[in-house]
C-alpha cells in the first residue's frame, strides 16, 4: 500500500476556509486564482478594540499580514515585530525556522499569531516592554527590497521565455 499524498490547500481553499470560520469577513481572489486577500475581524481578548487586518497570500509564497486599524505608538518608541512600520506588516514568525510553509492554514496558524501579536502589542502599549517573544532584526533598506523585487521580475520573465521557447510536449 502506497503514502498517502496531502494537497497543499490553494490559496482558494485557503480564503474559502477563511470565509466560513469567519462569515462576516471577505476575501478576494487575485491573479486568476493564484492568491488571495483576506479582510477580516480579530478581538485579541474580550475587553480589546476590533482590529481590521488582511492577510494577502500567493501560493509558495509567505503571507503578508496587515493592521488596517491605527495603532497606537507611544512617543520614541517604533512598533515592534513589523516588517514595515508605515504599512503595518507584521512579523508572525521566523521564516528560518520554516515555522510557516504552504502546506498549513493561514486560519490555524497566521490568524492566531496575528491575534497573539495584537495582544502583546496592547500589553506593549500600556507598559512599554514587549513581551512576545521573537527575534530582533533590522528592517530592509529600500535599496535591498528593490534589488530582490528586480532579481524576481528578471527570474519571472526569464521562467516565461524559457517556457515559451520549450514548451511541454
Amino acid at each position: 500500500m502506497g503514502a498517502i499524498k496531502i494537497k497543499k490547500p490553494t490559496p482558494i481553499m485557503q480564503g474559502a476556509r477563511l470565509k466560513t470560520l469567519f462569515p462576516l469577513s471577505e476575501f478576494t481572489v487575485l491573479k486568476h486564482g493564484l492568491g488571495i486577500k483576506w479582510k477580516g475581524c480579530l478581538r485579541p481578548n474580550p475587553i480589546s478594540q476590533l482590529y481590521q487586518v488582511s492577510v494577502t497570500y500567493f501560493q509558495g509564497k509567505p503571507p503578508i499580514t496587515k493592521v488596517h486599524t491605527p495603532l497606537i505608538i507611544p512617543d520614541g518608541k517604533k512598533l515592534p515585530h513589523v516588517y514595515s512600520q508605515t504599512k503595518q506588516e507584521l512579523c508572525l514568525y521566523y521564516p528560518k525556522n520554516n515555522e510557516w510553509y504552504s502546506g498549513l492554514w493561514i486560519v490555524e496558524t497566521i490568524v492566531p499569531w496575528a491575534s497573539e501579536w495584537l495582544y502583546h502589542y496592547e500589553n506593549w502599549v500600556v507598559t512599554g516592554d514587549w513581551k512576545g517573544g521573537g527575534i530582533e532584526h533590522e528592517q530592509p533598506r529600500e535599496e535591498d527590497v528593490a534589488i530582490a523585487i528586480a532579481k524576481e521580475k528578471f527570474s519571472n520573465r526569464l521562467f516565461k521565455l524559457l517556457k515559451n521557447r520549450y514548451p511541454r510536449t
